[in-house]
């Protein structure tokens, strides 16, 4: 899974998949049309005792999450400096090769009064 944000889950369930498809997440950046639904997955797999989710995500996302007693368990927590890391490998039973092509956030470029983390 990469970016689960908002609705994530109401999606994931209206397609048929349940958190046992789920074997890696993948969070760009810390926002939360990127990672909304974060902490959902996590107590999901907490209720069916999936501690194998392995959870890649951006170092500022992972100073937001570090904090968190989730169920993602610590040896599957990789923090991943996307500007440095330009191609590498996910998953922890199947490997999925992942290539970081820098882009503007859409809501970059929206209004300038806008405060965006």
């Amino acid at each position: 899974m990469v970016d689960p944000g908002i609705n994530f889950m109401e999606n994931m369930h209206f397609t048929g998949l349940n958190i046992n498809d789920i074997n890696a997440v993948l969070v760009t950046h810390d926002h939360i049309d990127h990672n909304g639904d974060l902490p959902a997955i996590d107590d999901l797999a907490s209720q069916f005792g999936r501690r194998d989710i392995a959870l890649y995500m951006d170092k500022h996302t992972e100073r937001e999450y570090a904090g968190r007693k989730g169920y993602f368990s610590e040896k599957n927590r990789h923090g991943i400096d996307l500007t440095m890391n330009r191609s590498f490998d996910i998953g922890p039973s199947v490997s999925i090769q992942v290539e970081v092509m820098p882009t503007k956030h859409i809501l970059e470029n929206v209004c300038s009064d806008c405060i965006l983390s």
